[in-house]
């Protein structure tokens, strides 16, 4: 994010951090031009409530008196305590767009900060808005940045992706982890100073994230624009929190998983007479897939972690849920409807 009270910056003011998958969220507005509410601060104001968890935070924006269309962040409030904001010349403007041409309505907020533009997308659930798309779109994407920084990034044939920072004769590269969701476009035109553009999809979260870069492999690429698109799940069932980076293989004996071997790993770990973890087999729950339920006891406290094999029994599988509780009592109906959905957006293989 580029500015300050972006939708995250939402949520950590509202939180402290971002817990949790981004579509838990719930969203209200009232106020915004044609949506048929009225604002309780009065004409000229639009008021955002964000709803996570307990936790409930109001944020109102007001209208510019030269450009009414427009409107600036003024206030933000937690429990009994409100924080007055005076936007300076440089505060980012918030322009709130109302859409019920289809049966979801949705509510368009688009940020205009110097230098980039971010847009929200949410749209309207059984209560509440919840948020399913956020951009942010740099206004001229460059590798140099003020007093002479730089901020570069390279890419190898298969998405191994670097990235260079220095400031005058100093430079630092460093290498960034391979994701094992990510997908690329435009590797295969990466050479030399041939203007190019790549973008690179992972699915992280609850979340499809899209990064765009341009440039070229002898003068490096400059981020573009990066796009979320959010699944948010249902409410009291396990709800997608992919931790892309958590992978098992999984033994099946008479319906059983007998032991595991993490990421790969060659000695695999055999879970007979383990008391505090055990393993189910959920099945394939309206995916083609299959799902693996993994509970941890400590004491009288359960937890729980679902994994998901996308070519079933016996393939690898990815961690896709967490929660409090065990495993096989978990309602997986609305996480496999987000698998689903995520995979129309991106091929979700494990």
């Amino acid at each position: 994010m580029f500015w300050n009270w972006s939708v995250f910056e939402k949520l950590f003011a509202l939180v402290g951090r971002r817990n949790g998958p981004q579509g838990q969220a719930s969203y209200a507005f009232s106020g915004v031009p044609g949506d048929g509410t009225t604002s309780p601060d009065g004409p000229g104001t639009i008021v955002e409530t964000v709803t996570l968890g307990d936790e409930t935070q109001t944020i109102v924006f007001t209208a510019e008196t030269s450009n009414p269309s427009l409107y600036q962040m003024t206030s933000i409030g937690q429990g009994n305590h409100t924080q007055s904001i005076t936007p300076g010349a440089n505060s980012p403007t918030y322009a709130f767009s109302y859409d019920n041409s289809t049966q979801t309505a949705t509510i368009t907020e688009t940020i205009d900060r110097r230098g980039s533009t971010e847009t929200d997308v949410y749209a309207a659930g059984s209560n509440a808005y919840t948020l399913v798309q956020d951009t942010v779109a740099v206004t001229n994407p460059t590798t140099t940045g003020p007093n002479g920084s730089t901020l570069a990034y390279s890419f190898a044939a298969n998405g191994q992706e670097s990235v260079t920072m220095g400031y005058g004769s100093h430079t630092f590269t460093q290498s960034l982890p391979l994701d094992p969701t990510a997908t690329f476009t435009g590797l295969s035109t990466n050479s030399g100073s041939t203007p190019n553009t790549i973008t690179e999809s992972i699915v992280t979260g609850d979340s499809v994230v899209t990064t765009t870069f341009v440039g070229s492999q002898s003068a490096g690429y400059a981020l573009s624009q990066t796009s979320t698109d959010y699944v948010p799940g249902v409410a009291g069932e396990a709800s997608l929190n992919v931790n892309e980076f958590d992978r098992a293989d999984f033994n099946f004996k008479a319906g059983t998983v007998d032991w595991i071997g993490a990421n790969g790993n060659a000695r695999p770990q055999s879970l007979t007479g383990n008391s505090h973890l055990s393993f189910t087999d959920l099945g394939a729950e309206n995916t083609s897939g299959d799902f693996v339920g993994e509970t941890i006891k400590e004491g009288q406290q359960l937890a729980y972690a679902i994994f998901y094999s996308s070519s079933g029994p016996g393939g690898e599988y990815m961690q896709v849920a967490s929660g409090v509780g065990a495993a096989a009592a978990q309602n997986l109906t609305g996480l496999a409807a987000q698998i689903v959905a995520v995979n129309a957006l991106h091929p979700f293989t494990t």
